[in-house]
């Protein structure tokens, strides 16, 4: 699956970020990233990435470049920015966002999530309130304070997160200067209230900003040990809708003049829980000896083959339209076209990436397949 990512500038695209998504038409499941307050660090774009190669259209607007404030990053000057534009504002701009994330990229709403840090935390709230249609989102230590509602901040999170219809991971640290322990329980009691699903990790010794390499407070180990519970909380919450699959869109892998390969559910990044394709195969194909450190499931589905594991190459196994046949791991086999028919097979690897050991000592390739002269 190749992804492309790129910076975004109001001039060329009509909104300044950076969006990553994976190649190819149709519509997925979106995630829209709302910067802290230094801005969209290098970090967001390789958080963009990552989220793309599981399958995510990512946009992480530039708020204040989108406030015409120029710089790539804004590292020191959050604070008289957030002094300067009020919320209505920030969420207006990040409403623009959600529209061109729902809109131009084509994410689909109903599998579209949030994910904020410090100031964008504090503002996907709100957001979140104003638009039940978010699927989900992820807040890292989001920056609320104990204070007064003003025109500037006129709807404090205690009263806005009972309100909310999505569901919520949150990430607190016990040493957060901002959001402190004691304003983090009648947070969590106000997200309770909503009724809506809730994760809330607590981290006693983690700082504010403990996922930022920019950060004064960065801890790299709670950076690395926050990442799968977003990943498995979003895939969760985004992922269950089906996934088709048009065999006639999916690349064809030469496997010599006699047979091509198509795989219809797998990546090269290894995302799926299996790899599943259908094998092509010209009467006079027969597959080199191999293995697996895995099951590998063979079904027929036009025509007829014969298999045999090593050692018992006078022993065939005929296989005909409609036959099934599991190899248990590390077990070489072969098999090769029966008769005058086009042989077609589903091959289905107990395993997120190919891996094929040769015994004539052939190379894979870095995608698993046999590299063919």
């Amino acid at each position: 699956m190749g992804i492309v990512a790129r910076m975004l500038t109001q001039e060329h695209d009509g909104i300044p970020g950076y969006a990553a998504h994976p190649d190819g038409p149709g519509s997925r499941p979106g995630i829209l990233m709302v910067h802290h307050a230094h801005g969209v660090t290098a970090d967001y774009k390789i958080d963009a990435y990552r989220l793309a190669t599981l399958g995510y259209n990512v946009l992480a607007p530039s708020l204040f470049n989108m406030f015409g404030i120029p710089g790539t990053t804004q590292i020191g000057h959050g604070a008289d920015l957030q002094a300067k534009h009020s919320d209505p504002e920030f969420l207006q701009k990040i409403d623009e966002a959600w529209r061109y994330l729902t809109g131009r990229m084509n994410s689909d709403p109903a599998r579209t999530a949030c994910i904020g840090h410090c100031m964008g935390g504090r503002l996907l709230i709100p957001f979140a309130a104003d638009h039940p249609q978010v699927r989900a989102i992820v807040l890292y230590y989001p920056s609320i304070r104990d204070e007064p509602e003003t025109s500037h901040r006129p709807r404090h999170a205690f009263k806005l997160a009972p309100t909310l219809k999505c569901a919520s991971l949150v990430f607190c640290g016990g040493k957060d200067y901002i959001a402190t322990p004691a304003i983090q329980g009648p947070l969590w009691q106000s997200f309770i209230a909503s009724g809506s699903p809730v994760e809330w990790h607590f981290f006693s010794d983690a700082n504010h900003g403990f996922r930022h390499p920019d950060n004064e407070g960065f801890q790299p180990h709670y950076a690395d040990l926050a990442w799968p519970l977003v990943t498995d909380f979003l895939q969760g919450l985004t992922m269950k809708e089906p996934t088709v699959v048009r065999l006639a869109q999916t690349e064809r892998v030469s496997f010599g003049p006699l047979s091509h390969y198509q795989l219809i559910i797998g990546d090269d990044e290894g995302s799926t829980p299996v790899r599943t394709g259908i094998q092509t195969a010209q009467p006079g194909y027969e597959a080199p000896l191999h293995s697996h450190p895995y099951v590998e499931i063979l079904h027929i589905l036009d025509g007829a083959a014969e298999a045999w594991i090593e050692g018992r190459e006078d022993e065939p196994i005929v296989l005909e339209q409609g036959d099934t046949l599991a190899i248990p791991p590390d077990t070489p086999h072969s098999f090769r076209v029966r008769g005058d028919r086009v042989l077609r097979l589903l091959g289905t690897h107990a395993s997120s990436r190919r891996i094929v050991a040769y015994k004539d000592g052939a190379q894979s390739d870095a995608r698993g397949y046999r590299v063919v002269d």
